[in-house]
């Protein structure tokens, strides 16, 4: 799935810097190797990204934001197109799944932090949760926060993503959902910032209506969603159910 859409995007969006699949000398996109013990793995090589983590930088500026929205707004429209039939595979994180509501991790989840979403979890499944399958989706990265985009030495443009892992099938606007909310985590966040991050993602793909009435919920959900993750992290390995 992922050798797949990056090989979408080097073909329908070259000028973005995405990693590219190096071929092996076959001529094929993947191999199979066989490990000391028998076990036979899948491996596939790509080429090196140069650029820092955004995350390295401390305070991100407006110009930070807005060139990292823009980018993951080109990055997506890059996408479109693109399907695979593992597209819609089970990924923890992704947000359309509203795996906090699920009670398997409410039953690990502490009760400050039940109390905390418990407003929230109620407004979700009753104004936003049955609006989700209504909205535009496509396959995303999904999980473009600080450590994964790439910034240019001295400079604010994004020179890169990494870390395709949580490609999914989504509502396109959820992408952006979790920009807001990972920027939010690291402390850049406040109602400039926000602004100046969706008007710089609408300029290269536009939000129609229905996304932008749902972008402020979908973003607390990615908020609340780590935070009852977390939870469950923490609190699973500590005690039995």
């Amino acid at each position: 799935f992922q050798v797949a859409a990056l090989r979408h995007l080097e073909r329908h969006a070259p000028d973005l810097p995405v990693p590219r699949v190096i071929a092996s000398l076959k001529g094929n996109d993947r191999e199979w190797i066989a490990a000391a013990d028998g076990q036979r793995h899948m491996l596939r090589l790509l080429n090196w990204l140069p650029g820092t983590p955004l995350s390295q930088y401390k305070p991100l500026g407006i110009h930070a934001l807005r060139h990292a929205a823009a980018f993951q707004a080109r990055l997506a429209r890059g996408l479109q197109g693109f399907f695979h039939p593992h597209a819609r595979h089970f990924v923890a994180w992704d947000i359309q799944r509203a795996l906090l509501l699920d009670p398997g991790v409410q039953a690990w989840v502490a009760g400050d932090a039940k109390a905390l979403c418990a407003d929230f979890n109620e407004r979700f499944q009753r104004d936003v949760l049955p609006r989700q399958s209504a909205l535009r989706a496509q396959v995303v990265h999904s999980d473009g926060h600080a450590d994964n985009l790439l910034r240019a030495e001295g400079s604010d443009e994004i020179v890169g993503i990494i870390d395709w892992g949580f490609l999914v099938h989504a509502p396109l606007v959820q992408y952006l959902a979790v920009t807001l909310a990972c920027f939010a985590r690291h402390g850049e966040m406040s109602l400039e910032n926000a602004v100046v991050q969706v008007e710089a993602w609408n300029a290269v793909l536009p939000l129609v209506d229905e996304e932008l009435e749902v972008l402020h919920d979908l973003t607390l959900l990615r908020i609340a969603t780590a935070l009852c993750m977390y939870d469950f992290r923490i609190h699973a390995t500590e005690r039995p159910p």
